[in-house]
């Protein structure tokens, strides 16, 4: 003989539950400047052609995992496609930040000027951000020059989806000036 009690579920006082992200946290980074701007131009370029087929946390899954961090860094917070690409296409116009857009250049700065980076405590610290849907701290981190390692975090969240393109070549002429002859 089996017997079954069936009730309904009851979240455990003082455990938060895994939240539901509204938002998409888009990474973009570059060497330069101008590197930075062409690939957000691009990627805005390549989301448009596909804006009923792309799934966005899809590509910002592989944007987080699979690009190595670079410098210069731009991060969006997304909703949907069609946001997404008016946010890159107006920071590759104005190379800035605001709106939904938020944006570092390590170049010439501290790069994780607190140290954190160097603390064994910080990735599970980072991972419990990214559990509770920090993402705003995260961002801060990360344009901070925080070494996040998203692979780990999203371990078992499925598989890179959707590929955006890689990243841009700047074409730029490296002739040397013609010399020129002098007249005797």
């Amino acid at each position: 003989m089996a017997r079954a009690v069936v009730e309904e579920f009851l979240a455990l006082p003082g455990v938060p539950e895994a939240p539901v992200r509204a938002d998409e946290l888009v990474l973009l980074s570059a060497p330069t400047p101008a590197h930075l701007a062409a690939t957000a131009s691009r990627l805005a370029d390549w989301l448009a052609k596909g804006v009923d087929t792309v799934v966005l946390a899809d590509v910002a899954r592989a944007l987080r995992v699979g690009r190595a961090a670079m410098p210069c860094r731009v991060v969006c917070l997304g909703r949907d496609v069609p946001q997404l690409v008016a946010e890159l296409r107006r920071f590759a116009d104005t190379r800035t930040g605001g709106g939904g857009l938020r944006c570092a250049d390590l170049r010439a700065g501290a790069v994780d000027p607190l140290g954190l980076g160097a603390a064994p405590e910080t990735r599970d610290y980072l991972a419990a951000l990214w559990r509770g849907g920090r993402l705003e701290q995260l961002t801060l981190l990360w344009l901070s020059g925080v070494d996040v390692d998203w692979a780990a975090m999203e371990e078992g969240t499925g598989g890179p989806g959707a590929v955006p393109p890689p990243s841009v070549f700047l074409r730029q002429p490296l002739w040397l000036d013609p010399v020129e002859e002098q007249a005797g």
